[in-house]
Order: structure tokens, then C-alpha cells, then sequence
């Protein structure tokens, strides 16, 4: 009789174990709960769309030397703060200000690689130009000294500029 007994609680046990689907009387409302929180997650998802296309069609793409904007916008914040003192007015400004500050770091950080890559197409330029002289050569294969000769007295002028 122990045999049994343990082979019925093993067969039972694999049945629950392999089972396809939640829920039913026994085990509560399982489906229902699925189907609440997939219903949620959609509408969550839903409001997130709709948020990103209001940022999208409300926020003007401003230039990066443009900060009247943000300084308006700083403005309007202080407004609202003093008129308004719940957690959730609270929790928005702190959410834009953080916003504002990103933004800040993106500009500045746009400008500072394109200044990096402007100094390097100008020193680029001067290279190829310098090679160019130096590379150049007479009809019987010598290489034409004016040119290495330029080139010297430049480094000479920009040493004597620097000290």
C-alpha cells in the first residue's frame, strides 16, 4: 500500500508539473490574473507611445548655441512650483529638470566632437599639402628644393613665433 500511495503522489505530482496552462477552480483565478496584467501592460505601453509623439510634435529642434529656450522653460518651472505642492508636480519638475541636464551634456558634447573633427580636417589638409610639396619631383627624378626649402623656413618662423 506505501508503494501506491507514493506512485499516485508521484503521478500527481508530474501532472502539475507538466501542466500546459494556470488556473482553473483548484488553483484560483489564473487566467484572470494573466489576463489583468497583460491588459495593463498594454495600456502602460499605449500611454508611453502616446508620450513619445507629444515630445515629438512639442519640443521645437532648437540649435545648440539657443538657450533663451531652456532659460524660458526654467522660468515656467519656478512658476509652477510655487503654485502647486503635491508629490506627483514634485516628482515631474525633478523628472524635467534631470531631462533639461541630459540635453545640457548632449549639446555640449555634440559641440566638442565637432570641434575635434574640424581640427582634424584642418591638420589633415595641412599633411597632404606638405606631402604634396615634399613629393614633388624634376623631369629627371630629383625632388624640386623650393618646395623643401618653404617647408623649412616655416618650421623656423612658427619655433622663433613660439618661444
Amino acid at each position: 500500500m506505501d508503494l501506491q500511495k507514493k506512485k499516485e503522489g508521484k503521478r500527481q505530482f508530474k501532472a502539475e508539473q507538466y501542466k500546459k496552462f494556470k488556473g482553473n477552480k483548484k488553483e484560483g483565478q489564473g487566467f484572470a490574473d494573466k489576463r489583468k496584467k497583460k491588459v495593463q501592460y498594454e495600456y502602460l505601453k499605449m500611454l508611453r507611445k502616446e508620450k513619445k509623439k507629444r515630445e515629438k510634435t512639442t519640443l521645437p529642434h532648437t540649435s545648440f548655441e539657443d538657450t533663451d529656450m531652456t532659460e524660458e522653460k526654467m522660468g515656467i518651472e519656478k512658476k509652477i512650483e510655487d503654485s502647486s505642492s503635491n508629490t506627483y508636480s514634485k516628482s515631474q519638475k525633478q523628472f524635467n529638470k534631470k531631462k533639461m541636464e541630459k540635453e545640457k551634456k548632449k549639446k555640449e558634447v555634440l559641440k566638442q566632437k565637432r570641434e575635434i573633427e574640424s581640427a582634424l580636417t584642418n591638420y589633415k589638409d595641412k599633411k597632404s599639402k606638405q606631402y604634396k610639396k615634399l613629393c614633388k619631383k624634376t623631369y629627371k627624378g630629383q625632388p624640386v628644393m623650393k618646395n623643401r626649402i618653404e617647408i623649412l623656413l616655416h618650421k623656423i618662423q612658427s619655433g622663433i613665433d613660439q618661444t
